[in-house]
C-alpha cells in the first residue's frame, strides 16, 4: 500500500502541460499547525528565518533545539499532521481550474512510509492528485519524471534549493517560486533559480495560463 507508485504511471498525456507541485507551504498548510502542535510540547516557532533549525525553541527557557532533535521532531510531526491536511488559500479551487488543461503530480519531501496516507488525506481535503514522496533534492526525480514529456513542464516550491536542483537536472521546467504563508513568504527573496515568484493562488493560476497561451497551449 505505502510502495510509491511507478512514475510513467502518473501522467498520461505525454503532450499535454504538466505541474509538477510541492505540498507543505504551497499546497497545504506547514507551518500553522506546526506551532499548534509545538505548543502542546512546551515549544514554539520563532519566525525570524526561513528556516526549522535555530527557530524551534524551548518555551522555558527559549533555548534552540539542537539539529537532531528539530529532525527528529519533524518526522514526529509528519507522522501526527499527514492524515490532517489543510489546504493553503485557495490551493483547492487553484487545482480544480488547473487540472482542466494539465495533468498535476505532487512531489512532496515526505517519509516514503507516509506517501499513502498523504495522498488520502489530500483527497478527503478536496486535492485529488498522485503524490510522489521524495527525500533530499528534488531535481533528480523531477528529471526522471519528464524524462519522456513533451508537453510543457512547470515547478512549483517554496525552497529555493529544489529550484536550483531542477535548473541543474531538468532546466527547461518553469520554475515558480510560491510561500503560501505570509509571514514566511516575507522573510525570503524569490529563489535564484526560479523564473517567477508568487505567493497567491488566484495570481498563480493567471501566472500559468497565460504562461501556457505564450508556449503555444
Amino acid at each position: 500500500m505505502n510502495r510509491v507508485p511507478p512514475i510513467e504511471r502518473l501522467v498520461h498525456d505525454p503532450h499535454k502541460p504538466l505541474i509538477i507541485c510541492d505540498a507543505d507551504e504551497v499546497l497545504l498548510e506547514f507551518a500553522k499547525p506546526l506551532e499548534l502542535w509545538l505548543n502542546d510540547r512546551e515549544l514554539y516557532l520563532e519566525l525570524k528565518s526561513f528556516a526549522l533549525e535555530g527557530n524551534i525553541r524551548r518555551l522555558d527557557d527559549k533555548s534552540p533545539l539542537s539539529k537532531e532533535e528539530v529532525r527528529t521532531l519533524v518526522d514526529d510531526f509528519l507522522d501526527h499532521v499527514v492524515d490532517r491536511a489543510k489546504p493553503t488559500l485557495g490551493a483547492t479551487s487553484a487545482v480544480r481550474r488547473l487540472r482542466e488543461s494539465c495533468s498535476m503530480v505532487v512531489l512532496t519531501n515526505i517519509p516514503h512510509h507516509l506517501r499513502h496516507r498523504r495522498q488520502l488525506a489530500m483527497k478527503a481535503a478536496g486535492i485529488d492528485l498522485p503524490v510522489l514522496s521524495n527525500v533530499g533534492e528534488k531535481g533528480p526525480m523531477v528529471a526522471k519524471l519528464i524524462h519522456n514529456h513533451k508537453g510543457p513542464v512547470l515547478f512549483v516550491d517554496d525552497m529555493p534549493g529544489h529550484h536550483s536542483s531542477v535548473a541543474k537536472y531538468a532546466n527547461h521546467a518553469h520554475r515558480i517560486h510560491f510561500v503560501a504563508d505570509m509571514r514566511l513568504a516575507r522573510m525570503i527573496d524569490p529563489a535564484p533559480d526560479s523564473h517567477h515568484r508568487i505567493d497567491r493562488w488566484d495570481a498563480c493560476v493567471d501566472y500559468i495560463e497565460t504562461h501556457l497561451t505564450f508556449s503555444g497551449q
